[in-house]
């Protein structure tokens, strides 16, 4: 998976439904706003760097996708805010409602 920060890539079309969809990656802070809304004390904007990235305006949400970590630690970014800190990294999907002509 190519890691980005500022600006998603262009999402999955799903022929048999209305939503774009894109596997993430996420950190353990993202990971813990996604599940449980929980704000880590060290990270209060971090709400805001997720919207930076996926536009809660632009239609976007983020759902966990099954909780457990992937493969192990990682240097790669962040998928969902962007965070170059290292650490374990959990799947997620980022997806959107899609409409004709969009």
């Amino acid at each position: 998976m190519i890691p980005y920060a500022k600006k998603p890539p262009t999402p999955v079309q799903n022929h048999r439904s209305r939503f774009a969809h894109h596997p993430l990656e996420v950190c353990e802070d993202c990971n813990g706003w996604i599940e449980a809304d929980i704000l880590p004390h060290d990270r209060p904007t971090l709400p805001a760097d997720i919207d930076r990235i996926w536009p809660k305006a632009d239609g976007w949400d983020i759902i966990a996708s099954n909780g457990m970590a992937g493969p192990g630690f990682t240097w790669l970014p962040c998928q969902c805010c962007g965070s170059t800190l290292g650490g374990l990294r959990y799947p997620a999907i980022a997806f959107r409602e899609e409409y004709p002509g969009q």
